[in-house]
């Protein structure tokens, strides 16, 4: 021990304190292992010279030469005992690793674990250690043996261990047994009032959408919009949602998303118009899509224009419901259209347009109801006073069975008026 320790005074001289920092811990790892029930032997006080050596160097930023000193030494033909070889592979394993060789660090810890007398901690670490680098290199089978064992070994409670392992299942396909290390992972960190890492819920996310198992799926998304509030997962439960049946969250959740700016494509936009129409709320719907035609999000189609328009229509706002159903007629130039557009005109008690509208839709064709249209046409001609061609319309609409017990109604109704105005005239 006095040797030692007038070894330590030298060294301390000449390369400072932080080196005698490793070489303390060094000892304390070869006492430890008494306490482990494992004989470890001592360290040679060569063997410490040329790992403060090598620490020295990297410490001036040298890594190559450091490597150098650690190589040499392992492969110079020198009797060294499992720790010391241990010692010198571990170090060499992490710079190695520092240095992004992948290959040679793994080769390197897996020299440390080749040992037998060493402390179980060192062993247990190098473990920990190089089941993460095979994982880096995709060598997932060594990956997962490698972690296996240090949890058999040191019983430990380790959330990062326990994702990697589920990490590691999900990348050999095997997802059900993915499922349970990533739960116990998150659920070692929630346990101490913080949120899991991303990834953990995202991947857990998954493993559950392929089981179809939406419940879990909904879970863990609820969490992901909570702590890591992005777009996909916003938009991800609203879905889910409605794979569910919950309508009403369905809403909810796309409407917070889209008040946070996360809906913002053209069919996420009329998807949310249309489901504010289903819950009884077209004001919302009509301001969805006319912010986003205003925005160019939305395209200016018929299509679009005509959802727009009905919008507006059940909101009754019904100027800027003519407006919209105009351009979409405009814009298709069908019947269909324009049919619509004299229906909107009727109802705003525009009356001469509503006649225009009417031949036009008749003129197009293609009506799913022409009846309907002449009965319109009618009712319009009535309004301007043109009793005669109202009564023209109304006869073709009896001709079609949608429209002819109302058409019927409105020719006597015209009927009796045209009686009580020649009523009029005559007792005058």
């Amino acid at each position: 021990m006095k040797s030692l320790m007038c070894l330590l005074k030298r060294i301390n001289g000449f390369f400072g304190p932080a080196i005698i920092v490793i070489i303390l811990l060094n000892l304390v790892s070869s006492a430890y292992g008494a306490e482990e029930k494992r004989k470890v032997p001592a360290m040679g006080q060569k063997t410490i010279k040329q790992l403060v050596k090598a620490q020295k160097l990297l410490e001036e930023d040298k890594p190559t030469k450091s490597l150098a000193v650690l190589n040499k030494f392992i492969t110079g033909g020198r009797k060294l005992n499992d720790f010391e070889l241990a010692q010198l592979a571990s170090m060499q394993g992490y710079i190695y690793y520092s240095e992004d060789n992948f290959d040679k660090a793994i080769g390197s810890f897996q020299l440390v674990l080749q040992q037998q007398k060493i402390p179980i901690t060192l062993e247990n670490s190098t473990r920990y250690q190089l089941s993460q680098l095979l994982y880096a290199e995709e060598r997932f089978k060594e990956s997962l043996d490698a972690l296996k064992r240090w949890f058999k070994d040191t019983g430990a409670e380790n959330a990062a261990a326990y994702a990697q392992m589920g990490q590691i299942y999900y990348q050999i396909k095997q997802h059900e047994k993915a499922i349970a290390p990533l739960e116990k992972a998150v659920s070692l960190v929630e346990k101490k009032g913080k949120p899991a890492t991303e990834s953990w819920y995202s991947l857990l996310r998954i493993l559950y959408y392929q089981k179809e198992d939406n419940k879990n799926v909904a879970r863990l998304l609820e969490k992901l919009v909570r702590i890591y509030p992005k777009r996909e997962y916003w938009l991800q439960l609203s879905e889910i949602y409605g794979l569910m049946g919950k309508e009403n969250k369905r809403l909810s959740t796309l409407d917070a998303a889209y008040l946070l700016g996360f809906v913002n494509t053209e069919n996420r936009l009329l998807g949310l118009a249309g489901l504010y129409v289903d819950f009884g709320l077209p004001f919302k719907a009509a301001k969805v899509i006319a912010k986003g035609l205003k925005d160019n999000i939305i395209s200016s189609t018929a299509s679009n224009q005509n959802f727009l328009a009905n919008a507006w229509f059940q909101a009754q706002e019904i100027k800027k419901s003519i407006l919209a159903m105009t351009l979409a007629a405009e814009l298709s130039g069908e019947g269909g259209t324009y049919a619509a557009l004299t229906s909107i005109y009727l109802e705003d008690e525009r009356y001469e347009l509503a006649v225009d509208s009417a031949k036009e839709a008749l003129s197009k064709g293609g009506l799913k109801s022409e009846g309907l249209v002449w009965l319109d046409l009618g009712r319009a001609l009535f309004n301007t006073g043109k009793f005669s061609e109202s009564k023209k319309a109304l006869k073709k609409a009896q001709h079609h069975g949608k429209s002819k017990k109302y058409a019927s109604q409105w020719l006597k109704y015209v009927e009796n008026e045209l009686s009580r105005r020649k009523s009029l005239q005559a007792m005058r």
